[in-house]
């Protein structure tokens, strides 16, 4: 069982907030944030990537090929360089997760003070939050939209995708 939760950048983006979506009935999952772009959009070409759809756009470009779906570090255009999971294959790839549960052991407690949802916490090869500052500082510095991909017990899955987002 499994929840994503991405964000993308101006064409694509995926994200989470509000996703307390029932996991305590079971679902698990990861939030995604796509920041996929297309030509003409305020894609950075500046030496340093923004986001994930940065990353993917940077490395198509020089290398012909998607680079792979792991942990990136990216200098937003406000605030210091930090290190996100990036999803390189999920509808088109350049998605920064921003929530990741998945069914680990040992299995990360998600019942955390306000505080902690602030500056996020986890592992970011497993399951994480990665902060609400930080969510703050990447979807404000272009349009983003959001992206929740579920999948429950019997392996179902579904998404939704929401043309705008923004924290």
């Amino acid at each position: 069982m499994s929840l994503f939760l991405l964000i993308a950048d101006t064409v694509r983006l995926t994200s989470q907030y509000d996703l307390n979506v029932d996991l305590a009935r079971g679902l698990t999952g990861r939030l995604l944030v796509d920041t996929s772009k297309q030509a003409g959009s305020n894609t950075s070409l500046s030496e340093y990537p923004e986001d994930c759809a940065d990353i993917y756009l940077k490395h198509h470009s020089i290398h012909g090929v998607s680079p792979r779906t792991g942990v990136y570090e990216i200098w937003p255009r406000q605030g210091k360089p930090i290190k996100v999971l990036c999803d390189m294959n999920t509808d088109g790839g350049g998605w920064t997760v921003f929530q990741k549960r998945d069914d680990y052991s040992p299995r990360e407690d998600f019942y955390r003070t306000w505080l902690e949802y602030k500056r996020g916490f986890g592992d970011l090869q497993r399951q994480f939050w990665l902060g609400n500052d930080r969510l703050s500082i990447l979807t404000n510095q272009d349009s983003y939209q959001l992206r929740v991909d579920l999948e429950d017990f019997d392996t179902q899955k579904r998404f939704a995708e929401y043309s705008s987002f923004r924290i």
